[in-house]
């Protein structure tokens, strides 16, 4: 009996545990290429999602402006986080948690749709995007698990 007690102890704070650091991951991704121009004028084009989040200005041309999607694709993986580690072992941090990694997810992989600013060409994702979306959905499905666990 007491073996069983442990192990669910273990449980409760491992997968809050790997959601966060899914979370995390997946903000560090925002300084990874997020927006790549195959076809651009001088060669391949890639973009950090700072740079397409926050803007960025090429020559006092501003090519990207802010976009308030693709900032909140890397946040919420992040505040997702801490909201699993805060409120491990309550069910209402679990789907608020899970909620935000799953947007987060969403939201990364329309990065392209989001775009604002004064661009040519068809932009399409970047290896950093795909990684925040993959983990996201990740830590979302390992918080909506802990739910079931319980």
């Amino acid at each position: 009996m007491r073996k069983k007690a442990k192990n669910s102890a273990l449980i409760s704070w491992a997968i809050p545990l790997f959601a966060a650091a899914c979370g995390i991951i997946s903000f560090f991704m925002i300084f990874a290429e997020s927006i790549v121009f195959p076809s651009a004028l001088l060669g391949n084009a890639s973009y950090t999602g700072l740079q397409t989040a926050f803007g960025y200005t090429v020559n006092g041309i501003k090519l990207f402006t802010g976009s308030a999607g693709i900032s909140l694709a890397y946040i919420f993986p992040l505040v997702a986080a801490a909201v699993a580690v805060i409120g491990k072992g309550n069910k209402i941090c679990a789907i608020l948690s899970s909620a935000l990694f799953l947007t987060g997810g969403i939201l990364a992989f329309c990065a392209t749709s989001l775009l604002s600013g004064n661009y040519v060409g068809t932009p399409s994702l970047g290896a950093g995007a795909i990684v925040c979306g993959v983990l996201s959905f990740v830590g979302g499905t390992a918080e909506c698990a802990s739910l079931l666990l319980k």
